[in-house]
């Protein structure tokens, strides 16, 4: 059993170390698919922000051209070799064409073959409106700056940037003209960590746009607090079912071992008063001690005192079984508390192996409302267990007083006491506090785990106190039923 339940335990933990680690590898992926996903998104703002700044300048440049009377033309053309070329120049209205040719940029059909050539088509087509426009209009910044804060805004991006425009006055010299962004957050101030993006805007490759921004990852994060949310209560919940299962199954082997010395001990404390009974009831009728009067009557009461032992482990195995039929009913009377304790201290002298004593403080008219038979049988297992474990004399004290909430009865012994750390488990079934290589005290571990459970059942509870070891044990019973 113990090897097998090792077993189980490490099939569990690889069990969980295999969904852990799957789970972080999803995690990882998903972050960086999440991460590539927001760079595109980025890049794809930027030229959102360029279409429409210069959609705007089209517009105004369109409306000059109605007033003036020379036009700037730009015009995009492919051949039949597939290579696409640019003229760029002024037509006055004579139309005389001063242009200079560009150099060929990619082959037209393998552009248009899939959805990236297409979008690189496209970015050709706005490189190409920009090379025309820009030598007539200049870029407006500022809108630019306006229109990417907006776009930004869109995929969930507020953090501060910086925006430049890049380009090529002579030779491979660059030079820079920049604007931070016009909001209120504050100036970037760039860092190691920085992300840039870049698009270039004409066709010669002179002009760029250059976006720089903080880390994005802490942007990523934010978008998969969800995703990361729910899969950490995920692998929680995992976690704690595999905890509860090697919880139950730990427990459920503690209870099967309970019950194998639960069964060893009940056939052997079975077998002991049949035994002796049958050994007195033979030699009366087969050795001739029926014919003597004192050796009869002794064997007799041998045999009445070992079916009366017999009588008592049968009463405790019905009692146990009886807490467990959910039809169990209870039938309630009401009953005098005195006379009723006075009972069972009367029946607990005439069964005890030792001295007995009993005082009880409990008033004459004070009745409560319960199953008499229960409550005789819960005040019988906590006499009997202060006789079992007290010395050479058992002393009992019994009191019953009114609570606001019903009443309390309390029973205290002066017996040998239980330890703290097993004052937590002593109402578990078949569960008995050790004591060493002491066989003195019998027991199966079911008295307290009855009272405990019919207490529940008549409304009821049960605690026990003890200082430890030699300071003797008080049961207090609570009943919240109002007396009578």
């Amino acid at each position: 059993m113990i090897r097998s339940l090792k077993y189980v335990a490490l099939l569990a933990l690889i069990a969980m170390v295999v969904i852990f680690a799957y789970g972080g590898w999803w995690m990882v992926n998903q972050y960086h698919t999440s991460c590539r996903r927001m760079h595109t998104d980025i890049s794809e703002a930027l030229r959102r922000a360029d279409y429409r700044e210069l959609d705007r300048r089209v517009k105004a440049v369109k409306r000059q051209m109605e007033r003036d009377s020379i036009d700037r033309e730009w015009a995009m053309s492919f051949n039949y070799q597939d290579n696409v070329y640019g003229r760029n120049g002024v037509k006055s209205r004579n139309r005389q064409y001063l242009s200079q040719p560009l150099s060929a940029k990619a082959s037209v059909t393998h552009l248009l073959q899939s959805r990236s050539g297409l979008n690189e088509f496209g970015l050709y087509l706005q490189r190409g409106v920009h090379t025309g426009v820009d030598g007539i209009r200049q870029i407006d910044m500022k809108y630019l700056d306006w229109c990417l804060t907006d776009e930004l805004r869109k995929i969930g991006i507020g953090s501060p940037y910086r925006l430049y425009r890049l380009y090529r006055i002579q030779g491979s010299k660059w030079q820079k003209a920049h604007v931070d962004t016009l909001d209120v957050e504050g100036r970037l101030k760039p860092t190691a960590v920085a992300e840039t993006f870049e698009l270039p805007i004409d066709l010669a490759s002179s002009t760029f746009y250059r976006l720089e921004l903080p880390s994005t990852q802490w942007v990523v994060l934010r978008q998969m607090a969800g995703i990361i949310v729910a899969t950490l209560l995920t692998f929680l919940l995992v976690a704690a079912v595999l905890a509860y299962l090697l919880f139950v199954i730990r427990r459920q082997r503690t209870l099967d071992e309970m019950k194998t010395d639960f069964t060893n001990n009940m056939t052997h404390e079975l077998k002991t008063p049949i035994a002796v009974a049958y050994a007195a009831n033979d030699a009366l009728l087969n050795f001739g001690a029926a014919n003597d009067e004192n050796l009869r009557r002794t064997y007799l009461e041998v045999s009445q005192q070992q079916l009366e032992e017999l009588g008592n482990l049968v009463e405790q195995i019905l009692a146990m079984s009886m807490e467990r039929r959910k039809t169990m009913r209870i039938k309630a009377e009401t009953i005098s508390v005195a006379d009723t304790v006075n009972a069972v201290c009367k029946e607990q002298r005439l069964k005890a192996d030792k001295p007995l004593t009993v005082t009880t403080d409990i008033p004459e008219d004070m009745r409560l409302c319960t199953d008499r038979a229960h409550f005789m049988r819960i005040l019988s297992n906590l006499i009997d267990n202060a006789v079992k474990y007290s010395e050479q004399q058992a002393d009992v004290s019994i009191h019953a007083s009114p609570s606001a909430d019903g009443m309390v009865i309390t029973v205290t012994d002066h017996g040998i006491g239980i330890a703290k750390d097993k004052q937590r488990y002593i109402f578990d079934k078949f569960y008995r506090v050790p004591h060493g290589d002491r066989q003195d005290i019998k027991g199966y571990g079911l008295g307290l785990y009855y009272v405990w459970t019919m207490m529940l059942k008549l409304d009821g509870k049960v605690a026990v106190r003890s200082d430890g070891l030699g300071k003797g044990t008080t049961f207090t019973l609570t009943f919240y039923t109002k007396e009578v």
